[in-house]
């Protein structure tokens, strides 16, 4: 699978704009999981290139990979905040 986030060649972090476009239509934990996953297929540094790129924190990306790791299901049904949250 490739990954839409190009770089490693130019060492200059960019992104295909269809990534934004996807990411700008994803709740708040799609976004997560999202992020994650592609910093996975990033590999090595995938982590710090994700952040730069879309301003999601380290934490939060490391919180999207461990839930994409882990063998419970994701919650996908459920409310994302509490009403008049």
């Amino acid at each position: 699978m490739v990954s839409l986030i190009l770089m490693k060649a130019t060492k200059q972090s960019t992104a295909d704009p269809l990534f934004f476009k996807v990411l700008s239509t994803l709740n708040e934990s799609q976004k997560r999981w999202y992020v994650a996953r592609e910093a996975i297929n990033y590999g090595r540094g995938g982590i710090k290139i994700t952040h730069e790129l879309t301003g999601i924190s380290r934490p939060t990306i490391i919180k999207g990979m461990q839930e994409l790791k882990s063998k419970k299901e994701l919650q996908t049904d459920m409310r994302i905040r509490s009403v008049g949250g």
